[in-house]
This record gives C-alpha cells, structure tokens and sequence, in this order.
C-alpha cells in the first residue's frame, strides 16, 4: 500500500513539473493571430474560407489568452492520453505508464515543436487524438474478444463525443469516422447486435465531418484557389510514390529514431523467444522471421550510422539516397506487421496490434494527397507506434515480477530536467524581451529586440515575415508604424547595456 501511495505521489510531482514546462514555452507563430483580434474576427466570420477545425480554432482562441490554462490543459491532456493507452493495454502493468511518458519525452524535436510546444498545433493535432482515444477505450472491451458494455445513458454524450472529434484537423476527421464505421460493422459480425452509444457515436462523427468540410476551404482546395494548401493532381499513383520519397518515409518512421531502436530491439527479442517455443515452426514462417532479422539489424544499423554521423556521401549520386531509404523504410514497416502477425500469439493483443498499424495506414492515407505537411502532422502515429511498442512490451513482461521502474524514473526525471533547462532558459530571455517591450513600446520607434534560443525546438518563436511580425506588434501591443530589429541575445545584450 505504501509503494502505491509512493508511486501516485511520483507522478503527481512528474506532471507538476511537465506543467512548469508547458508554462514556459512561449506563444508562437500562428499563436499571435489567434490570440488578438484577428482571431475574434475569424470567430465572428465563422471560419468562412478558412477552415472547418470548429473545436480546434475555438479552443486556440481560449488557450492563447491564459498561459496558465494553457499549461494545464496540455499537460492534463498528456497525462490522460497516457493513462489510456495503460488501460487499454493494461492497466496491471505499472511500468507502462513511465515507459509511455519516456517515449513521448524522446518524440523527435521537430514534431515537439509543431503540437507539444506550439498551442495552435496542440490544439488540432493532440486533443482529437485525446477525444478519439476516449472512445477506443471505451469500446476496449471489443479488443479483448468481448462485447462493449456501454450504458444507453451514454448516447447523447457519446454523439457529442463523435461530432466535436471531427472538428479538428482533416485526415483525423476522415479516420474518426471509419473507425466509428469499423466499431459497428465489427460489433454487428461477432453479435449480431449495435450498441446504440456506438451508433449515435457514428451519427456524431457524419454530422461533425459534414460541417468540416462543407467550409468553403476545401472547394477553394479542390480548386486550387486556396493560396497555402493544394490537393495533389496527376496520375494519383506516380503522385503517392513521390510523395512517399519525399516527405512521408521519413516523418513516418525514420525520424523516429529511438522509437525505431526499441521497437526492432524488441521485435528481435519476440523473434527470438518464438524460435525458442517453436522449434519445428513451418518453413515458411521460418524464412519470413528470420529475413525480418536481417532487416531489422541492417535498418537499425544504417539509421545509426547516420544519426550519429549525419554522412549523405555514401552514395554515389547523392539524390538517389530517398529512394535506398524510402525502400529500406519500407521494409522495416512490413517487418513490424510480420512480427506482429508470427510471433504474438496471444489474439486478442495481436488484434490490437493490428488495429493500431491500420490506423496509422490510414490517418497517413489523406497525406498523401494534401499539400503542405510537416511534422505535426505525424504526431498521432507516433502515439501509435508508442502503442506499439508499449504492447510488445507488455507482451514479452507478461506474468513476470520484472519492475524496472527503479531505472524507468530516473530516466524520466533527466528528461524532464533536460526539457526544463531549454524551455526555462527561452522563458528567461522571453520575460526579458517583454519586459523591454512594455517598458519601451511608447518611446521608441525603432525596437531591438534579442531573438529566442534553441528555435528548433518551437515552431517560429521569432517572426519570419513581414505578415507574421504585423502579428507579433498586434499581440504585444505594439504600434504598427515601430520598426522591429531582432538579433542575438548576447549581440541585443551588449546593445542595450551600451
């Protein structure tokens, strides 16, 4: 009793303290539209021709005008999104949630600073995942070969559930409602019978994506009228493999570089325990496990080498590079099905498993058409591969008393000390550079202003055009005819003390 008292109060310190870190991260970017009055004017003109993320753009709009309440809604949303990927997996296993935490922790920069350390990017790209996961854990029944035991109570809360989760970025409103198709068709074959909660959860999600899209947006998409986003024209199959080589290969998996790590060390581990039970496995089997170690040890092998030495000459022709990775990636992928499939023995994890690699195919399937996409837009896969990983874990921990949870916090306090210090340091120069300002504003003309450190791990903290410092005079309340000079800390330091 005393060791669970213990690890409730651990937790509650980690959060508090990822909560001081949310905190510290600045407004950014799009953050300064949405936080003045252009976003009110947005509101007020109903996103005409702009975007149908009703829930997403209202939600921005509040969480741009309270940093404290920014801070929490972020780190409640991680702290639940974390607690339901231990309960549908499960909720036995302690270390879960550590091993959850640790890996969103190592999630690469560049999509940490496009959703966890961006508020207009957490708004539509992590809280629908949060809404979506709500109703995978309450059909978590399905997932282990039973009926889903929904009250009829929860059916105006569940359609409710259903419309605001589509109102938020597009490809999740497309597979929110194939997942809600998926929950009835498959509720139907093993029963014969619908949870209502289910349907109305469904009706929910076509009312929710019928206002998405009817925006006028996407006819100007369609049109190519829109000036920022593009729909993909040409030959759709010549279109999805250059896009593949691109741009998604490397969001989807290669970036993931620690991720990738653990999930082939474990798969090597599952490979290995599976020749070990099953000595006469059929030769088919067989061959296809063992090319997947082949695989796996040469993916991992090269991702190694060049993250560690970042060398593009080892080919010849240098451009051909996306193609070898592009192809390599994609091997490593099918590695990751094959495993699942072969070595998971256990039907209902191994549905599960299934379940959460086509999600990932199909929340990817939209990006292949719709132009731009970055980072962010990889950040629910991501979550899944963690689901993923987290699930082979688990598998390969069953019955066993091994807790590493002694290892498992220290690591996750360093990680939190490290993310403490970037984030503290930009917040330091942040209140320096407001302070400058509100003290200066009035009397100068001509503002010089110290840039904030480590950019790489916000998106845009600084203005990059003419448009986006318009934004900054207008959330910082600066007049508009001030010319703005941005430079170095240390170069804007000595300026001002000279």
């Amino acid at each position: 009793m005393k060791n669970i008292k213990l690890d409730k109060i651990v937790k509650v310190i980690l959060f508090l303290l990822i909560a001081v870190i949310f905190y510290f991260i600045p407004y950014t970017h799009d953050d300064w539209a949405w936080g003045t009055s252009i976003g009110i004017k947005r509101l007020t003109n109903l996103f005409s021709n702009y975007n149908g993320r009703w829930a997403g753009n209202i939600l921005v709009i509040l969480l741009t005008r309270s940093r404290i309440l920014k801070a929490i809604v972020i780190t409640l949303t991680m702290a639940i999104i974390i607690e339901l990927i231990n309960k549908i997996i499960n909720k036995k296993n302690n270390q879960i949630i550590y091993i959850a935490l640790i890996l969103i922790l190592l999630m690469p920069y560049s999509i940490i600073a496009q959703t966890l350390a961006w508020t207009s990017g957490f708004t539509n790209y992590v809280i629908p995942f949060l809404l979506i996961l709500i109703f995978i854990y309450l059909n978590k029944d399905i997932f282990n070969g039973e009926k889903a035991k929904l009250s009829n109570w929860l059916i105006v809360p569940m359609m409710i559930l259903g419309f605001i989760s589509s109102l938020f970025v597009e490809n999740l409103t497309i597979y929110n409602l194939v997942l809600s198709i998926f929950i009835l068709i498959y509720e139907y074959c093993k029963s014969k019978k619908i949870n209502l909660s289910n349907l109305f959860y469904f009706i929910g999600s076509i009312l929710g994506t019928i206002l998405m899209f009817s925006n006028g947006a996407y006819h100007n998409i369609m049109n190519s009228t829109d000036g920022y986003r593009t729909i993909e024209h040409g030959n759709i199959i010549i279109r999805c493999i250059r896009v593949y080589f691109n741009t998604i290969y490397y969001f989807l998996i290669q970036n993931n570089f620690i991720l990738d790590i653990v999930i082939g060390i474990l798969m090597l581990i599952l490979i290995y325990k599976f020749f070990n039970k099953n000595k006469k496995t059929i030769p088919i089997k067989k061959v296809a496990l063992l090319t997947s170690e082949i695989i796996i040890l040469l993916y991992l092998s090269y991702i190694t080498f060049i993250y560690f030495c970042n060398n593009s000459n080892i080919f010849v022709i240098d451009k051909y590079k996306m193609y070898f990775e592009g192809v390599f990636t994609l091997l490593y992928g099918i590695t990751i099905i094959a495993t699942t499939i072969i070595t998971i023995t256990d039907k209902n994890r191994r549905f599960r498993m299934l379940f959460e690699i086509a999600s990932i195919l199909i929340i990817t399937a939209p990006l292949f058409i719709v132009t731009p996409i970055g980072p962010r837009n990889f950040f629910v896969n991501y979550i899944l591969f963690v689901m993923i990983a987290i699930e082979m874990f688990d598998y390969l921990t069953i019955d066993t008393k091994f807790n590493i949870n002694y290892l498992l916090i220290p690591v996750t306090v360093i990680l939190i000390i490290f993310y403490m210090f970037i984030y503290g340091y930009v917040f330091k120069i942040e209140t320096i550079r407001n302070k400058y300002i509100e003290e200066n504003k009035l009397n100068e003309k001509v503002l010089y202003l110290p840039n904030l450190p480590f950019i790489k791990y916000m998106q845009c903290p600084n203005p990059v055009n003419e448009t986006f410092e318009k934004r900054f005079k207008l959330f910082y309340n600066i007049e508009s005819d001030t010319k703005l000079v941005f430079m170095e800390y240390g170069e804007w330091k000595e300026s001002v003390n000279n």
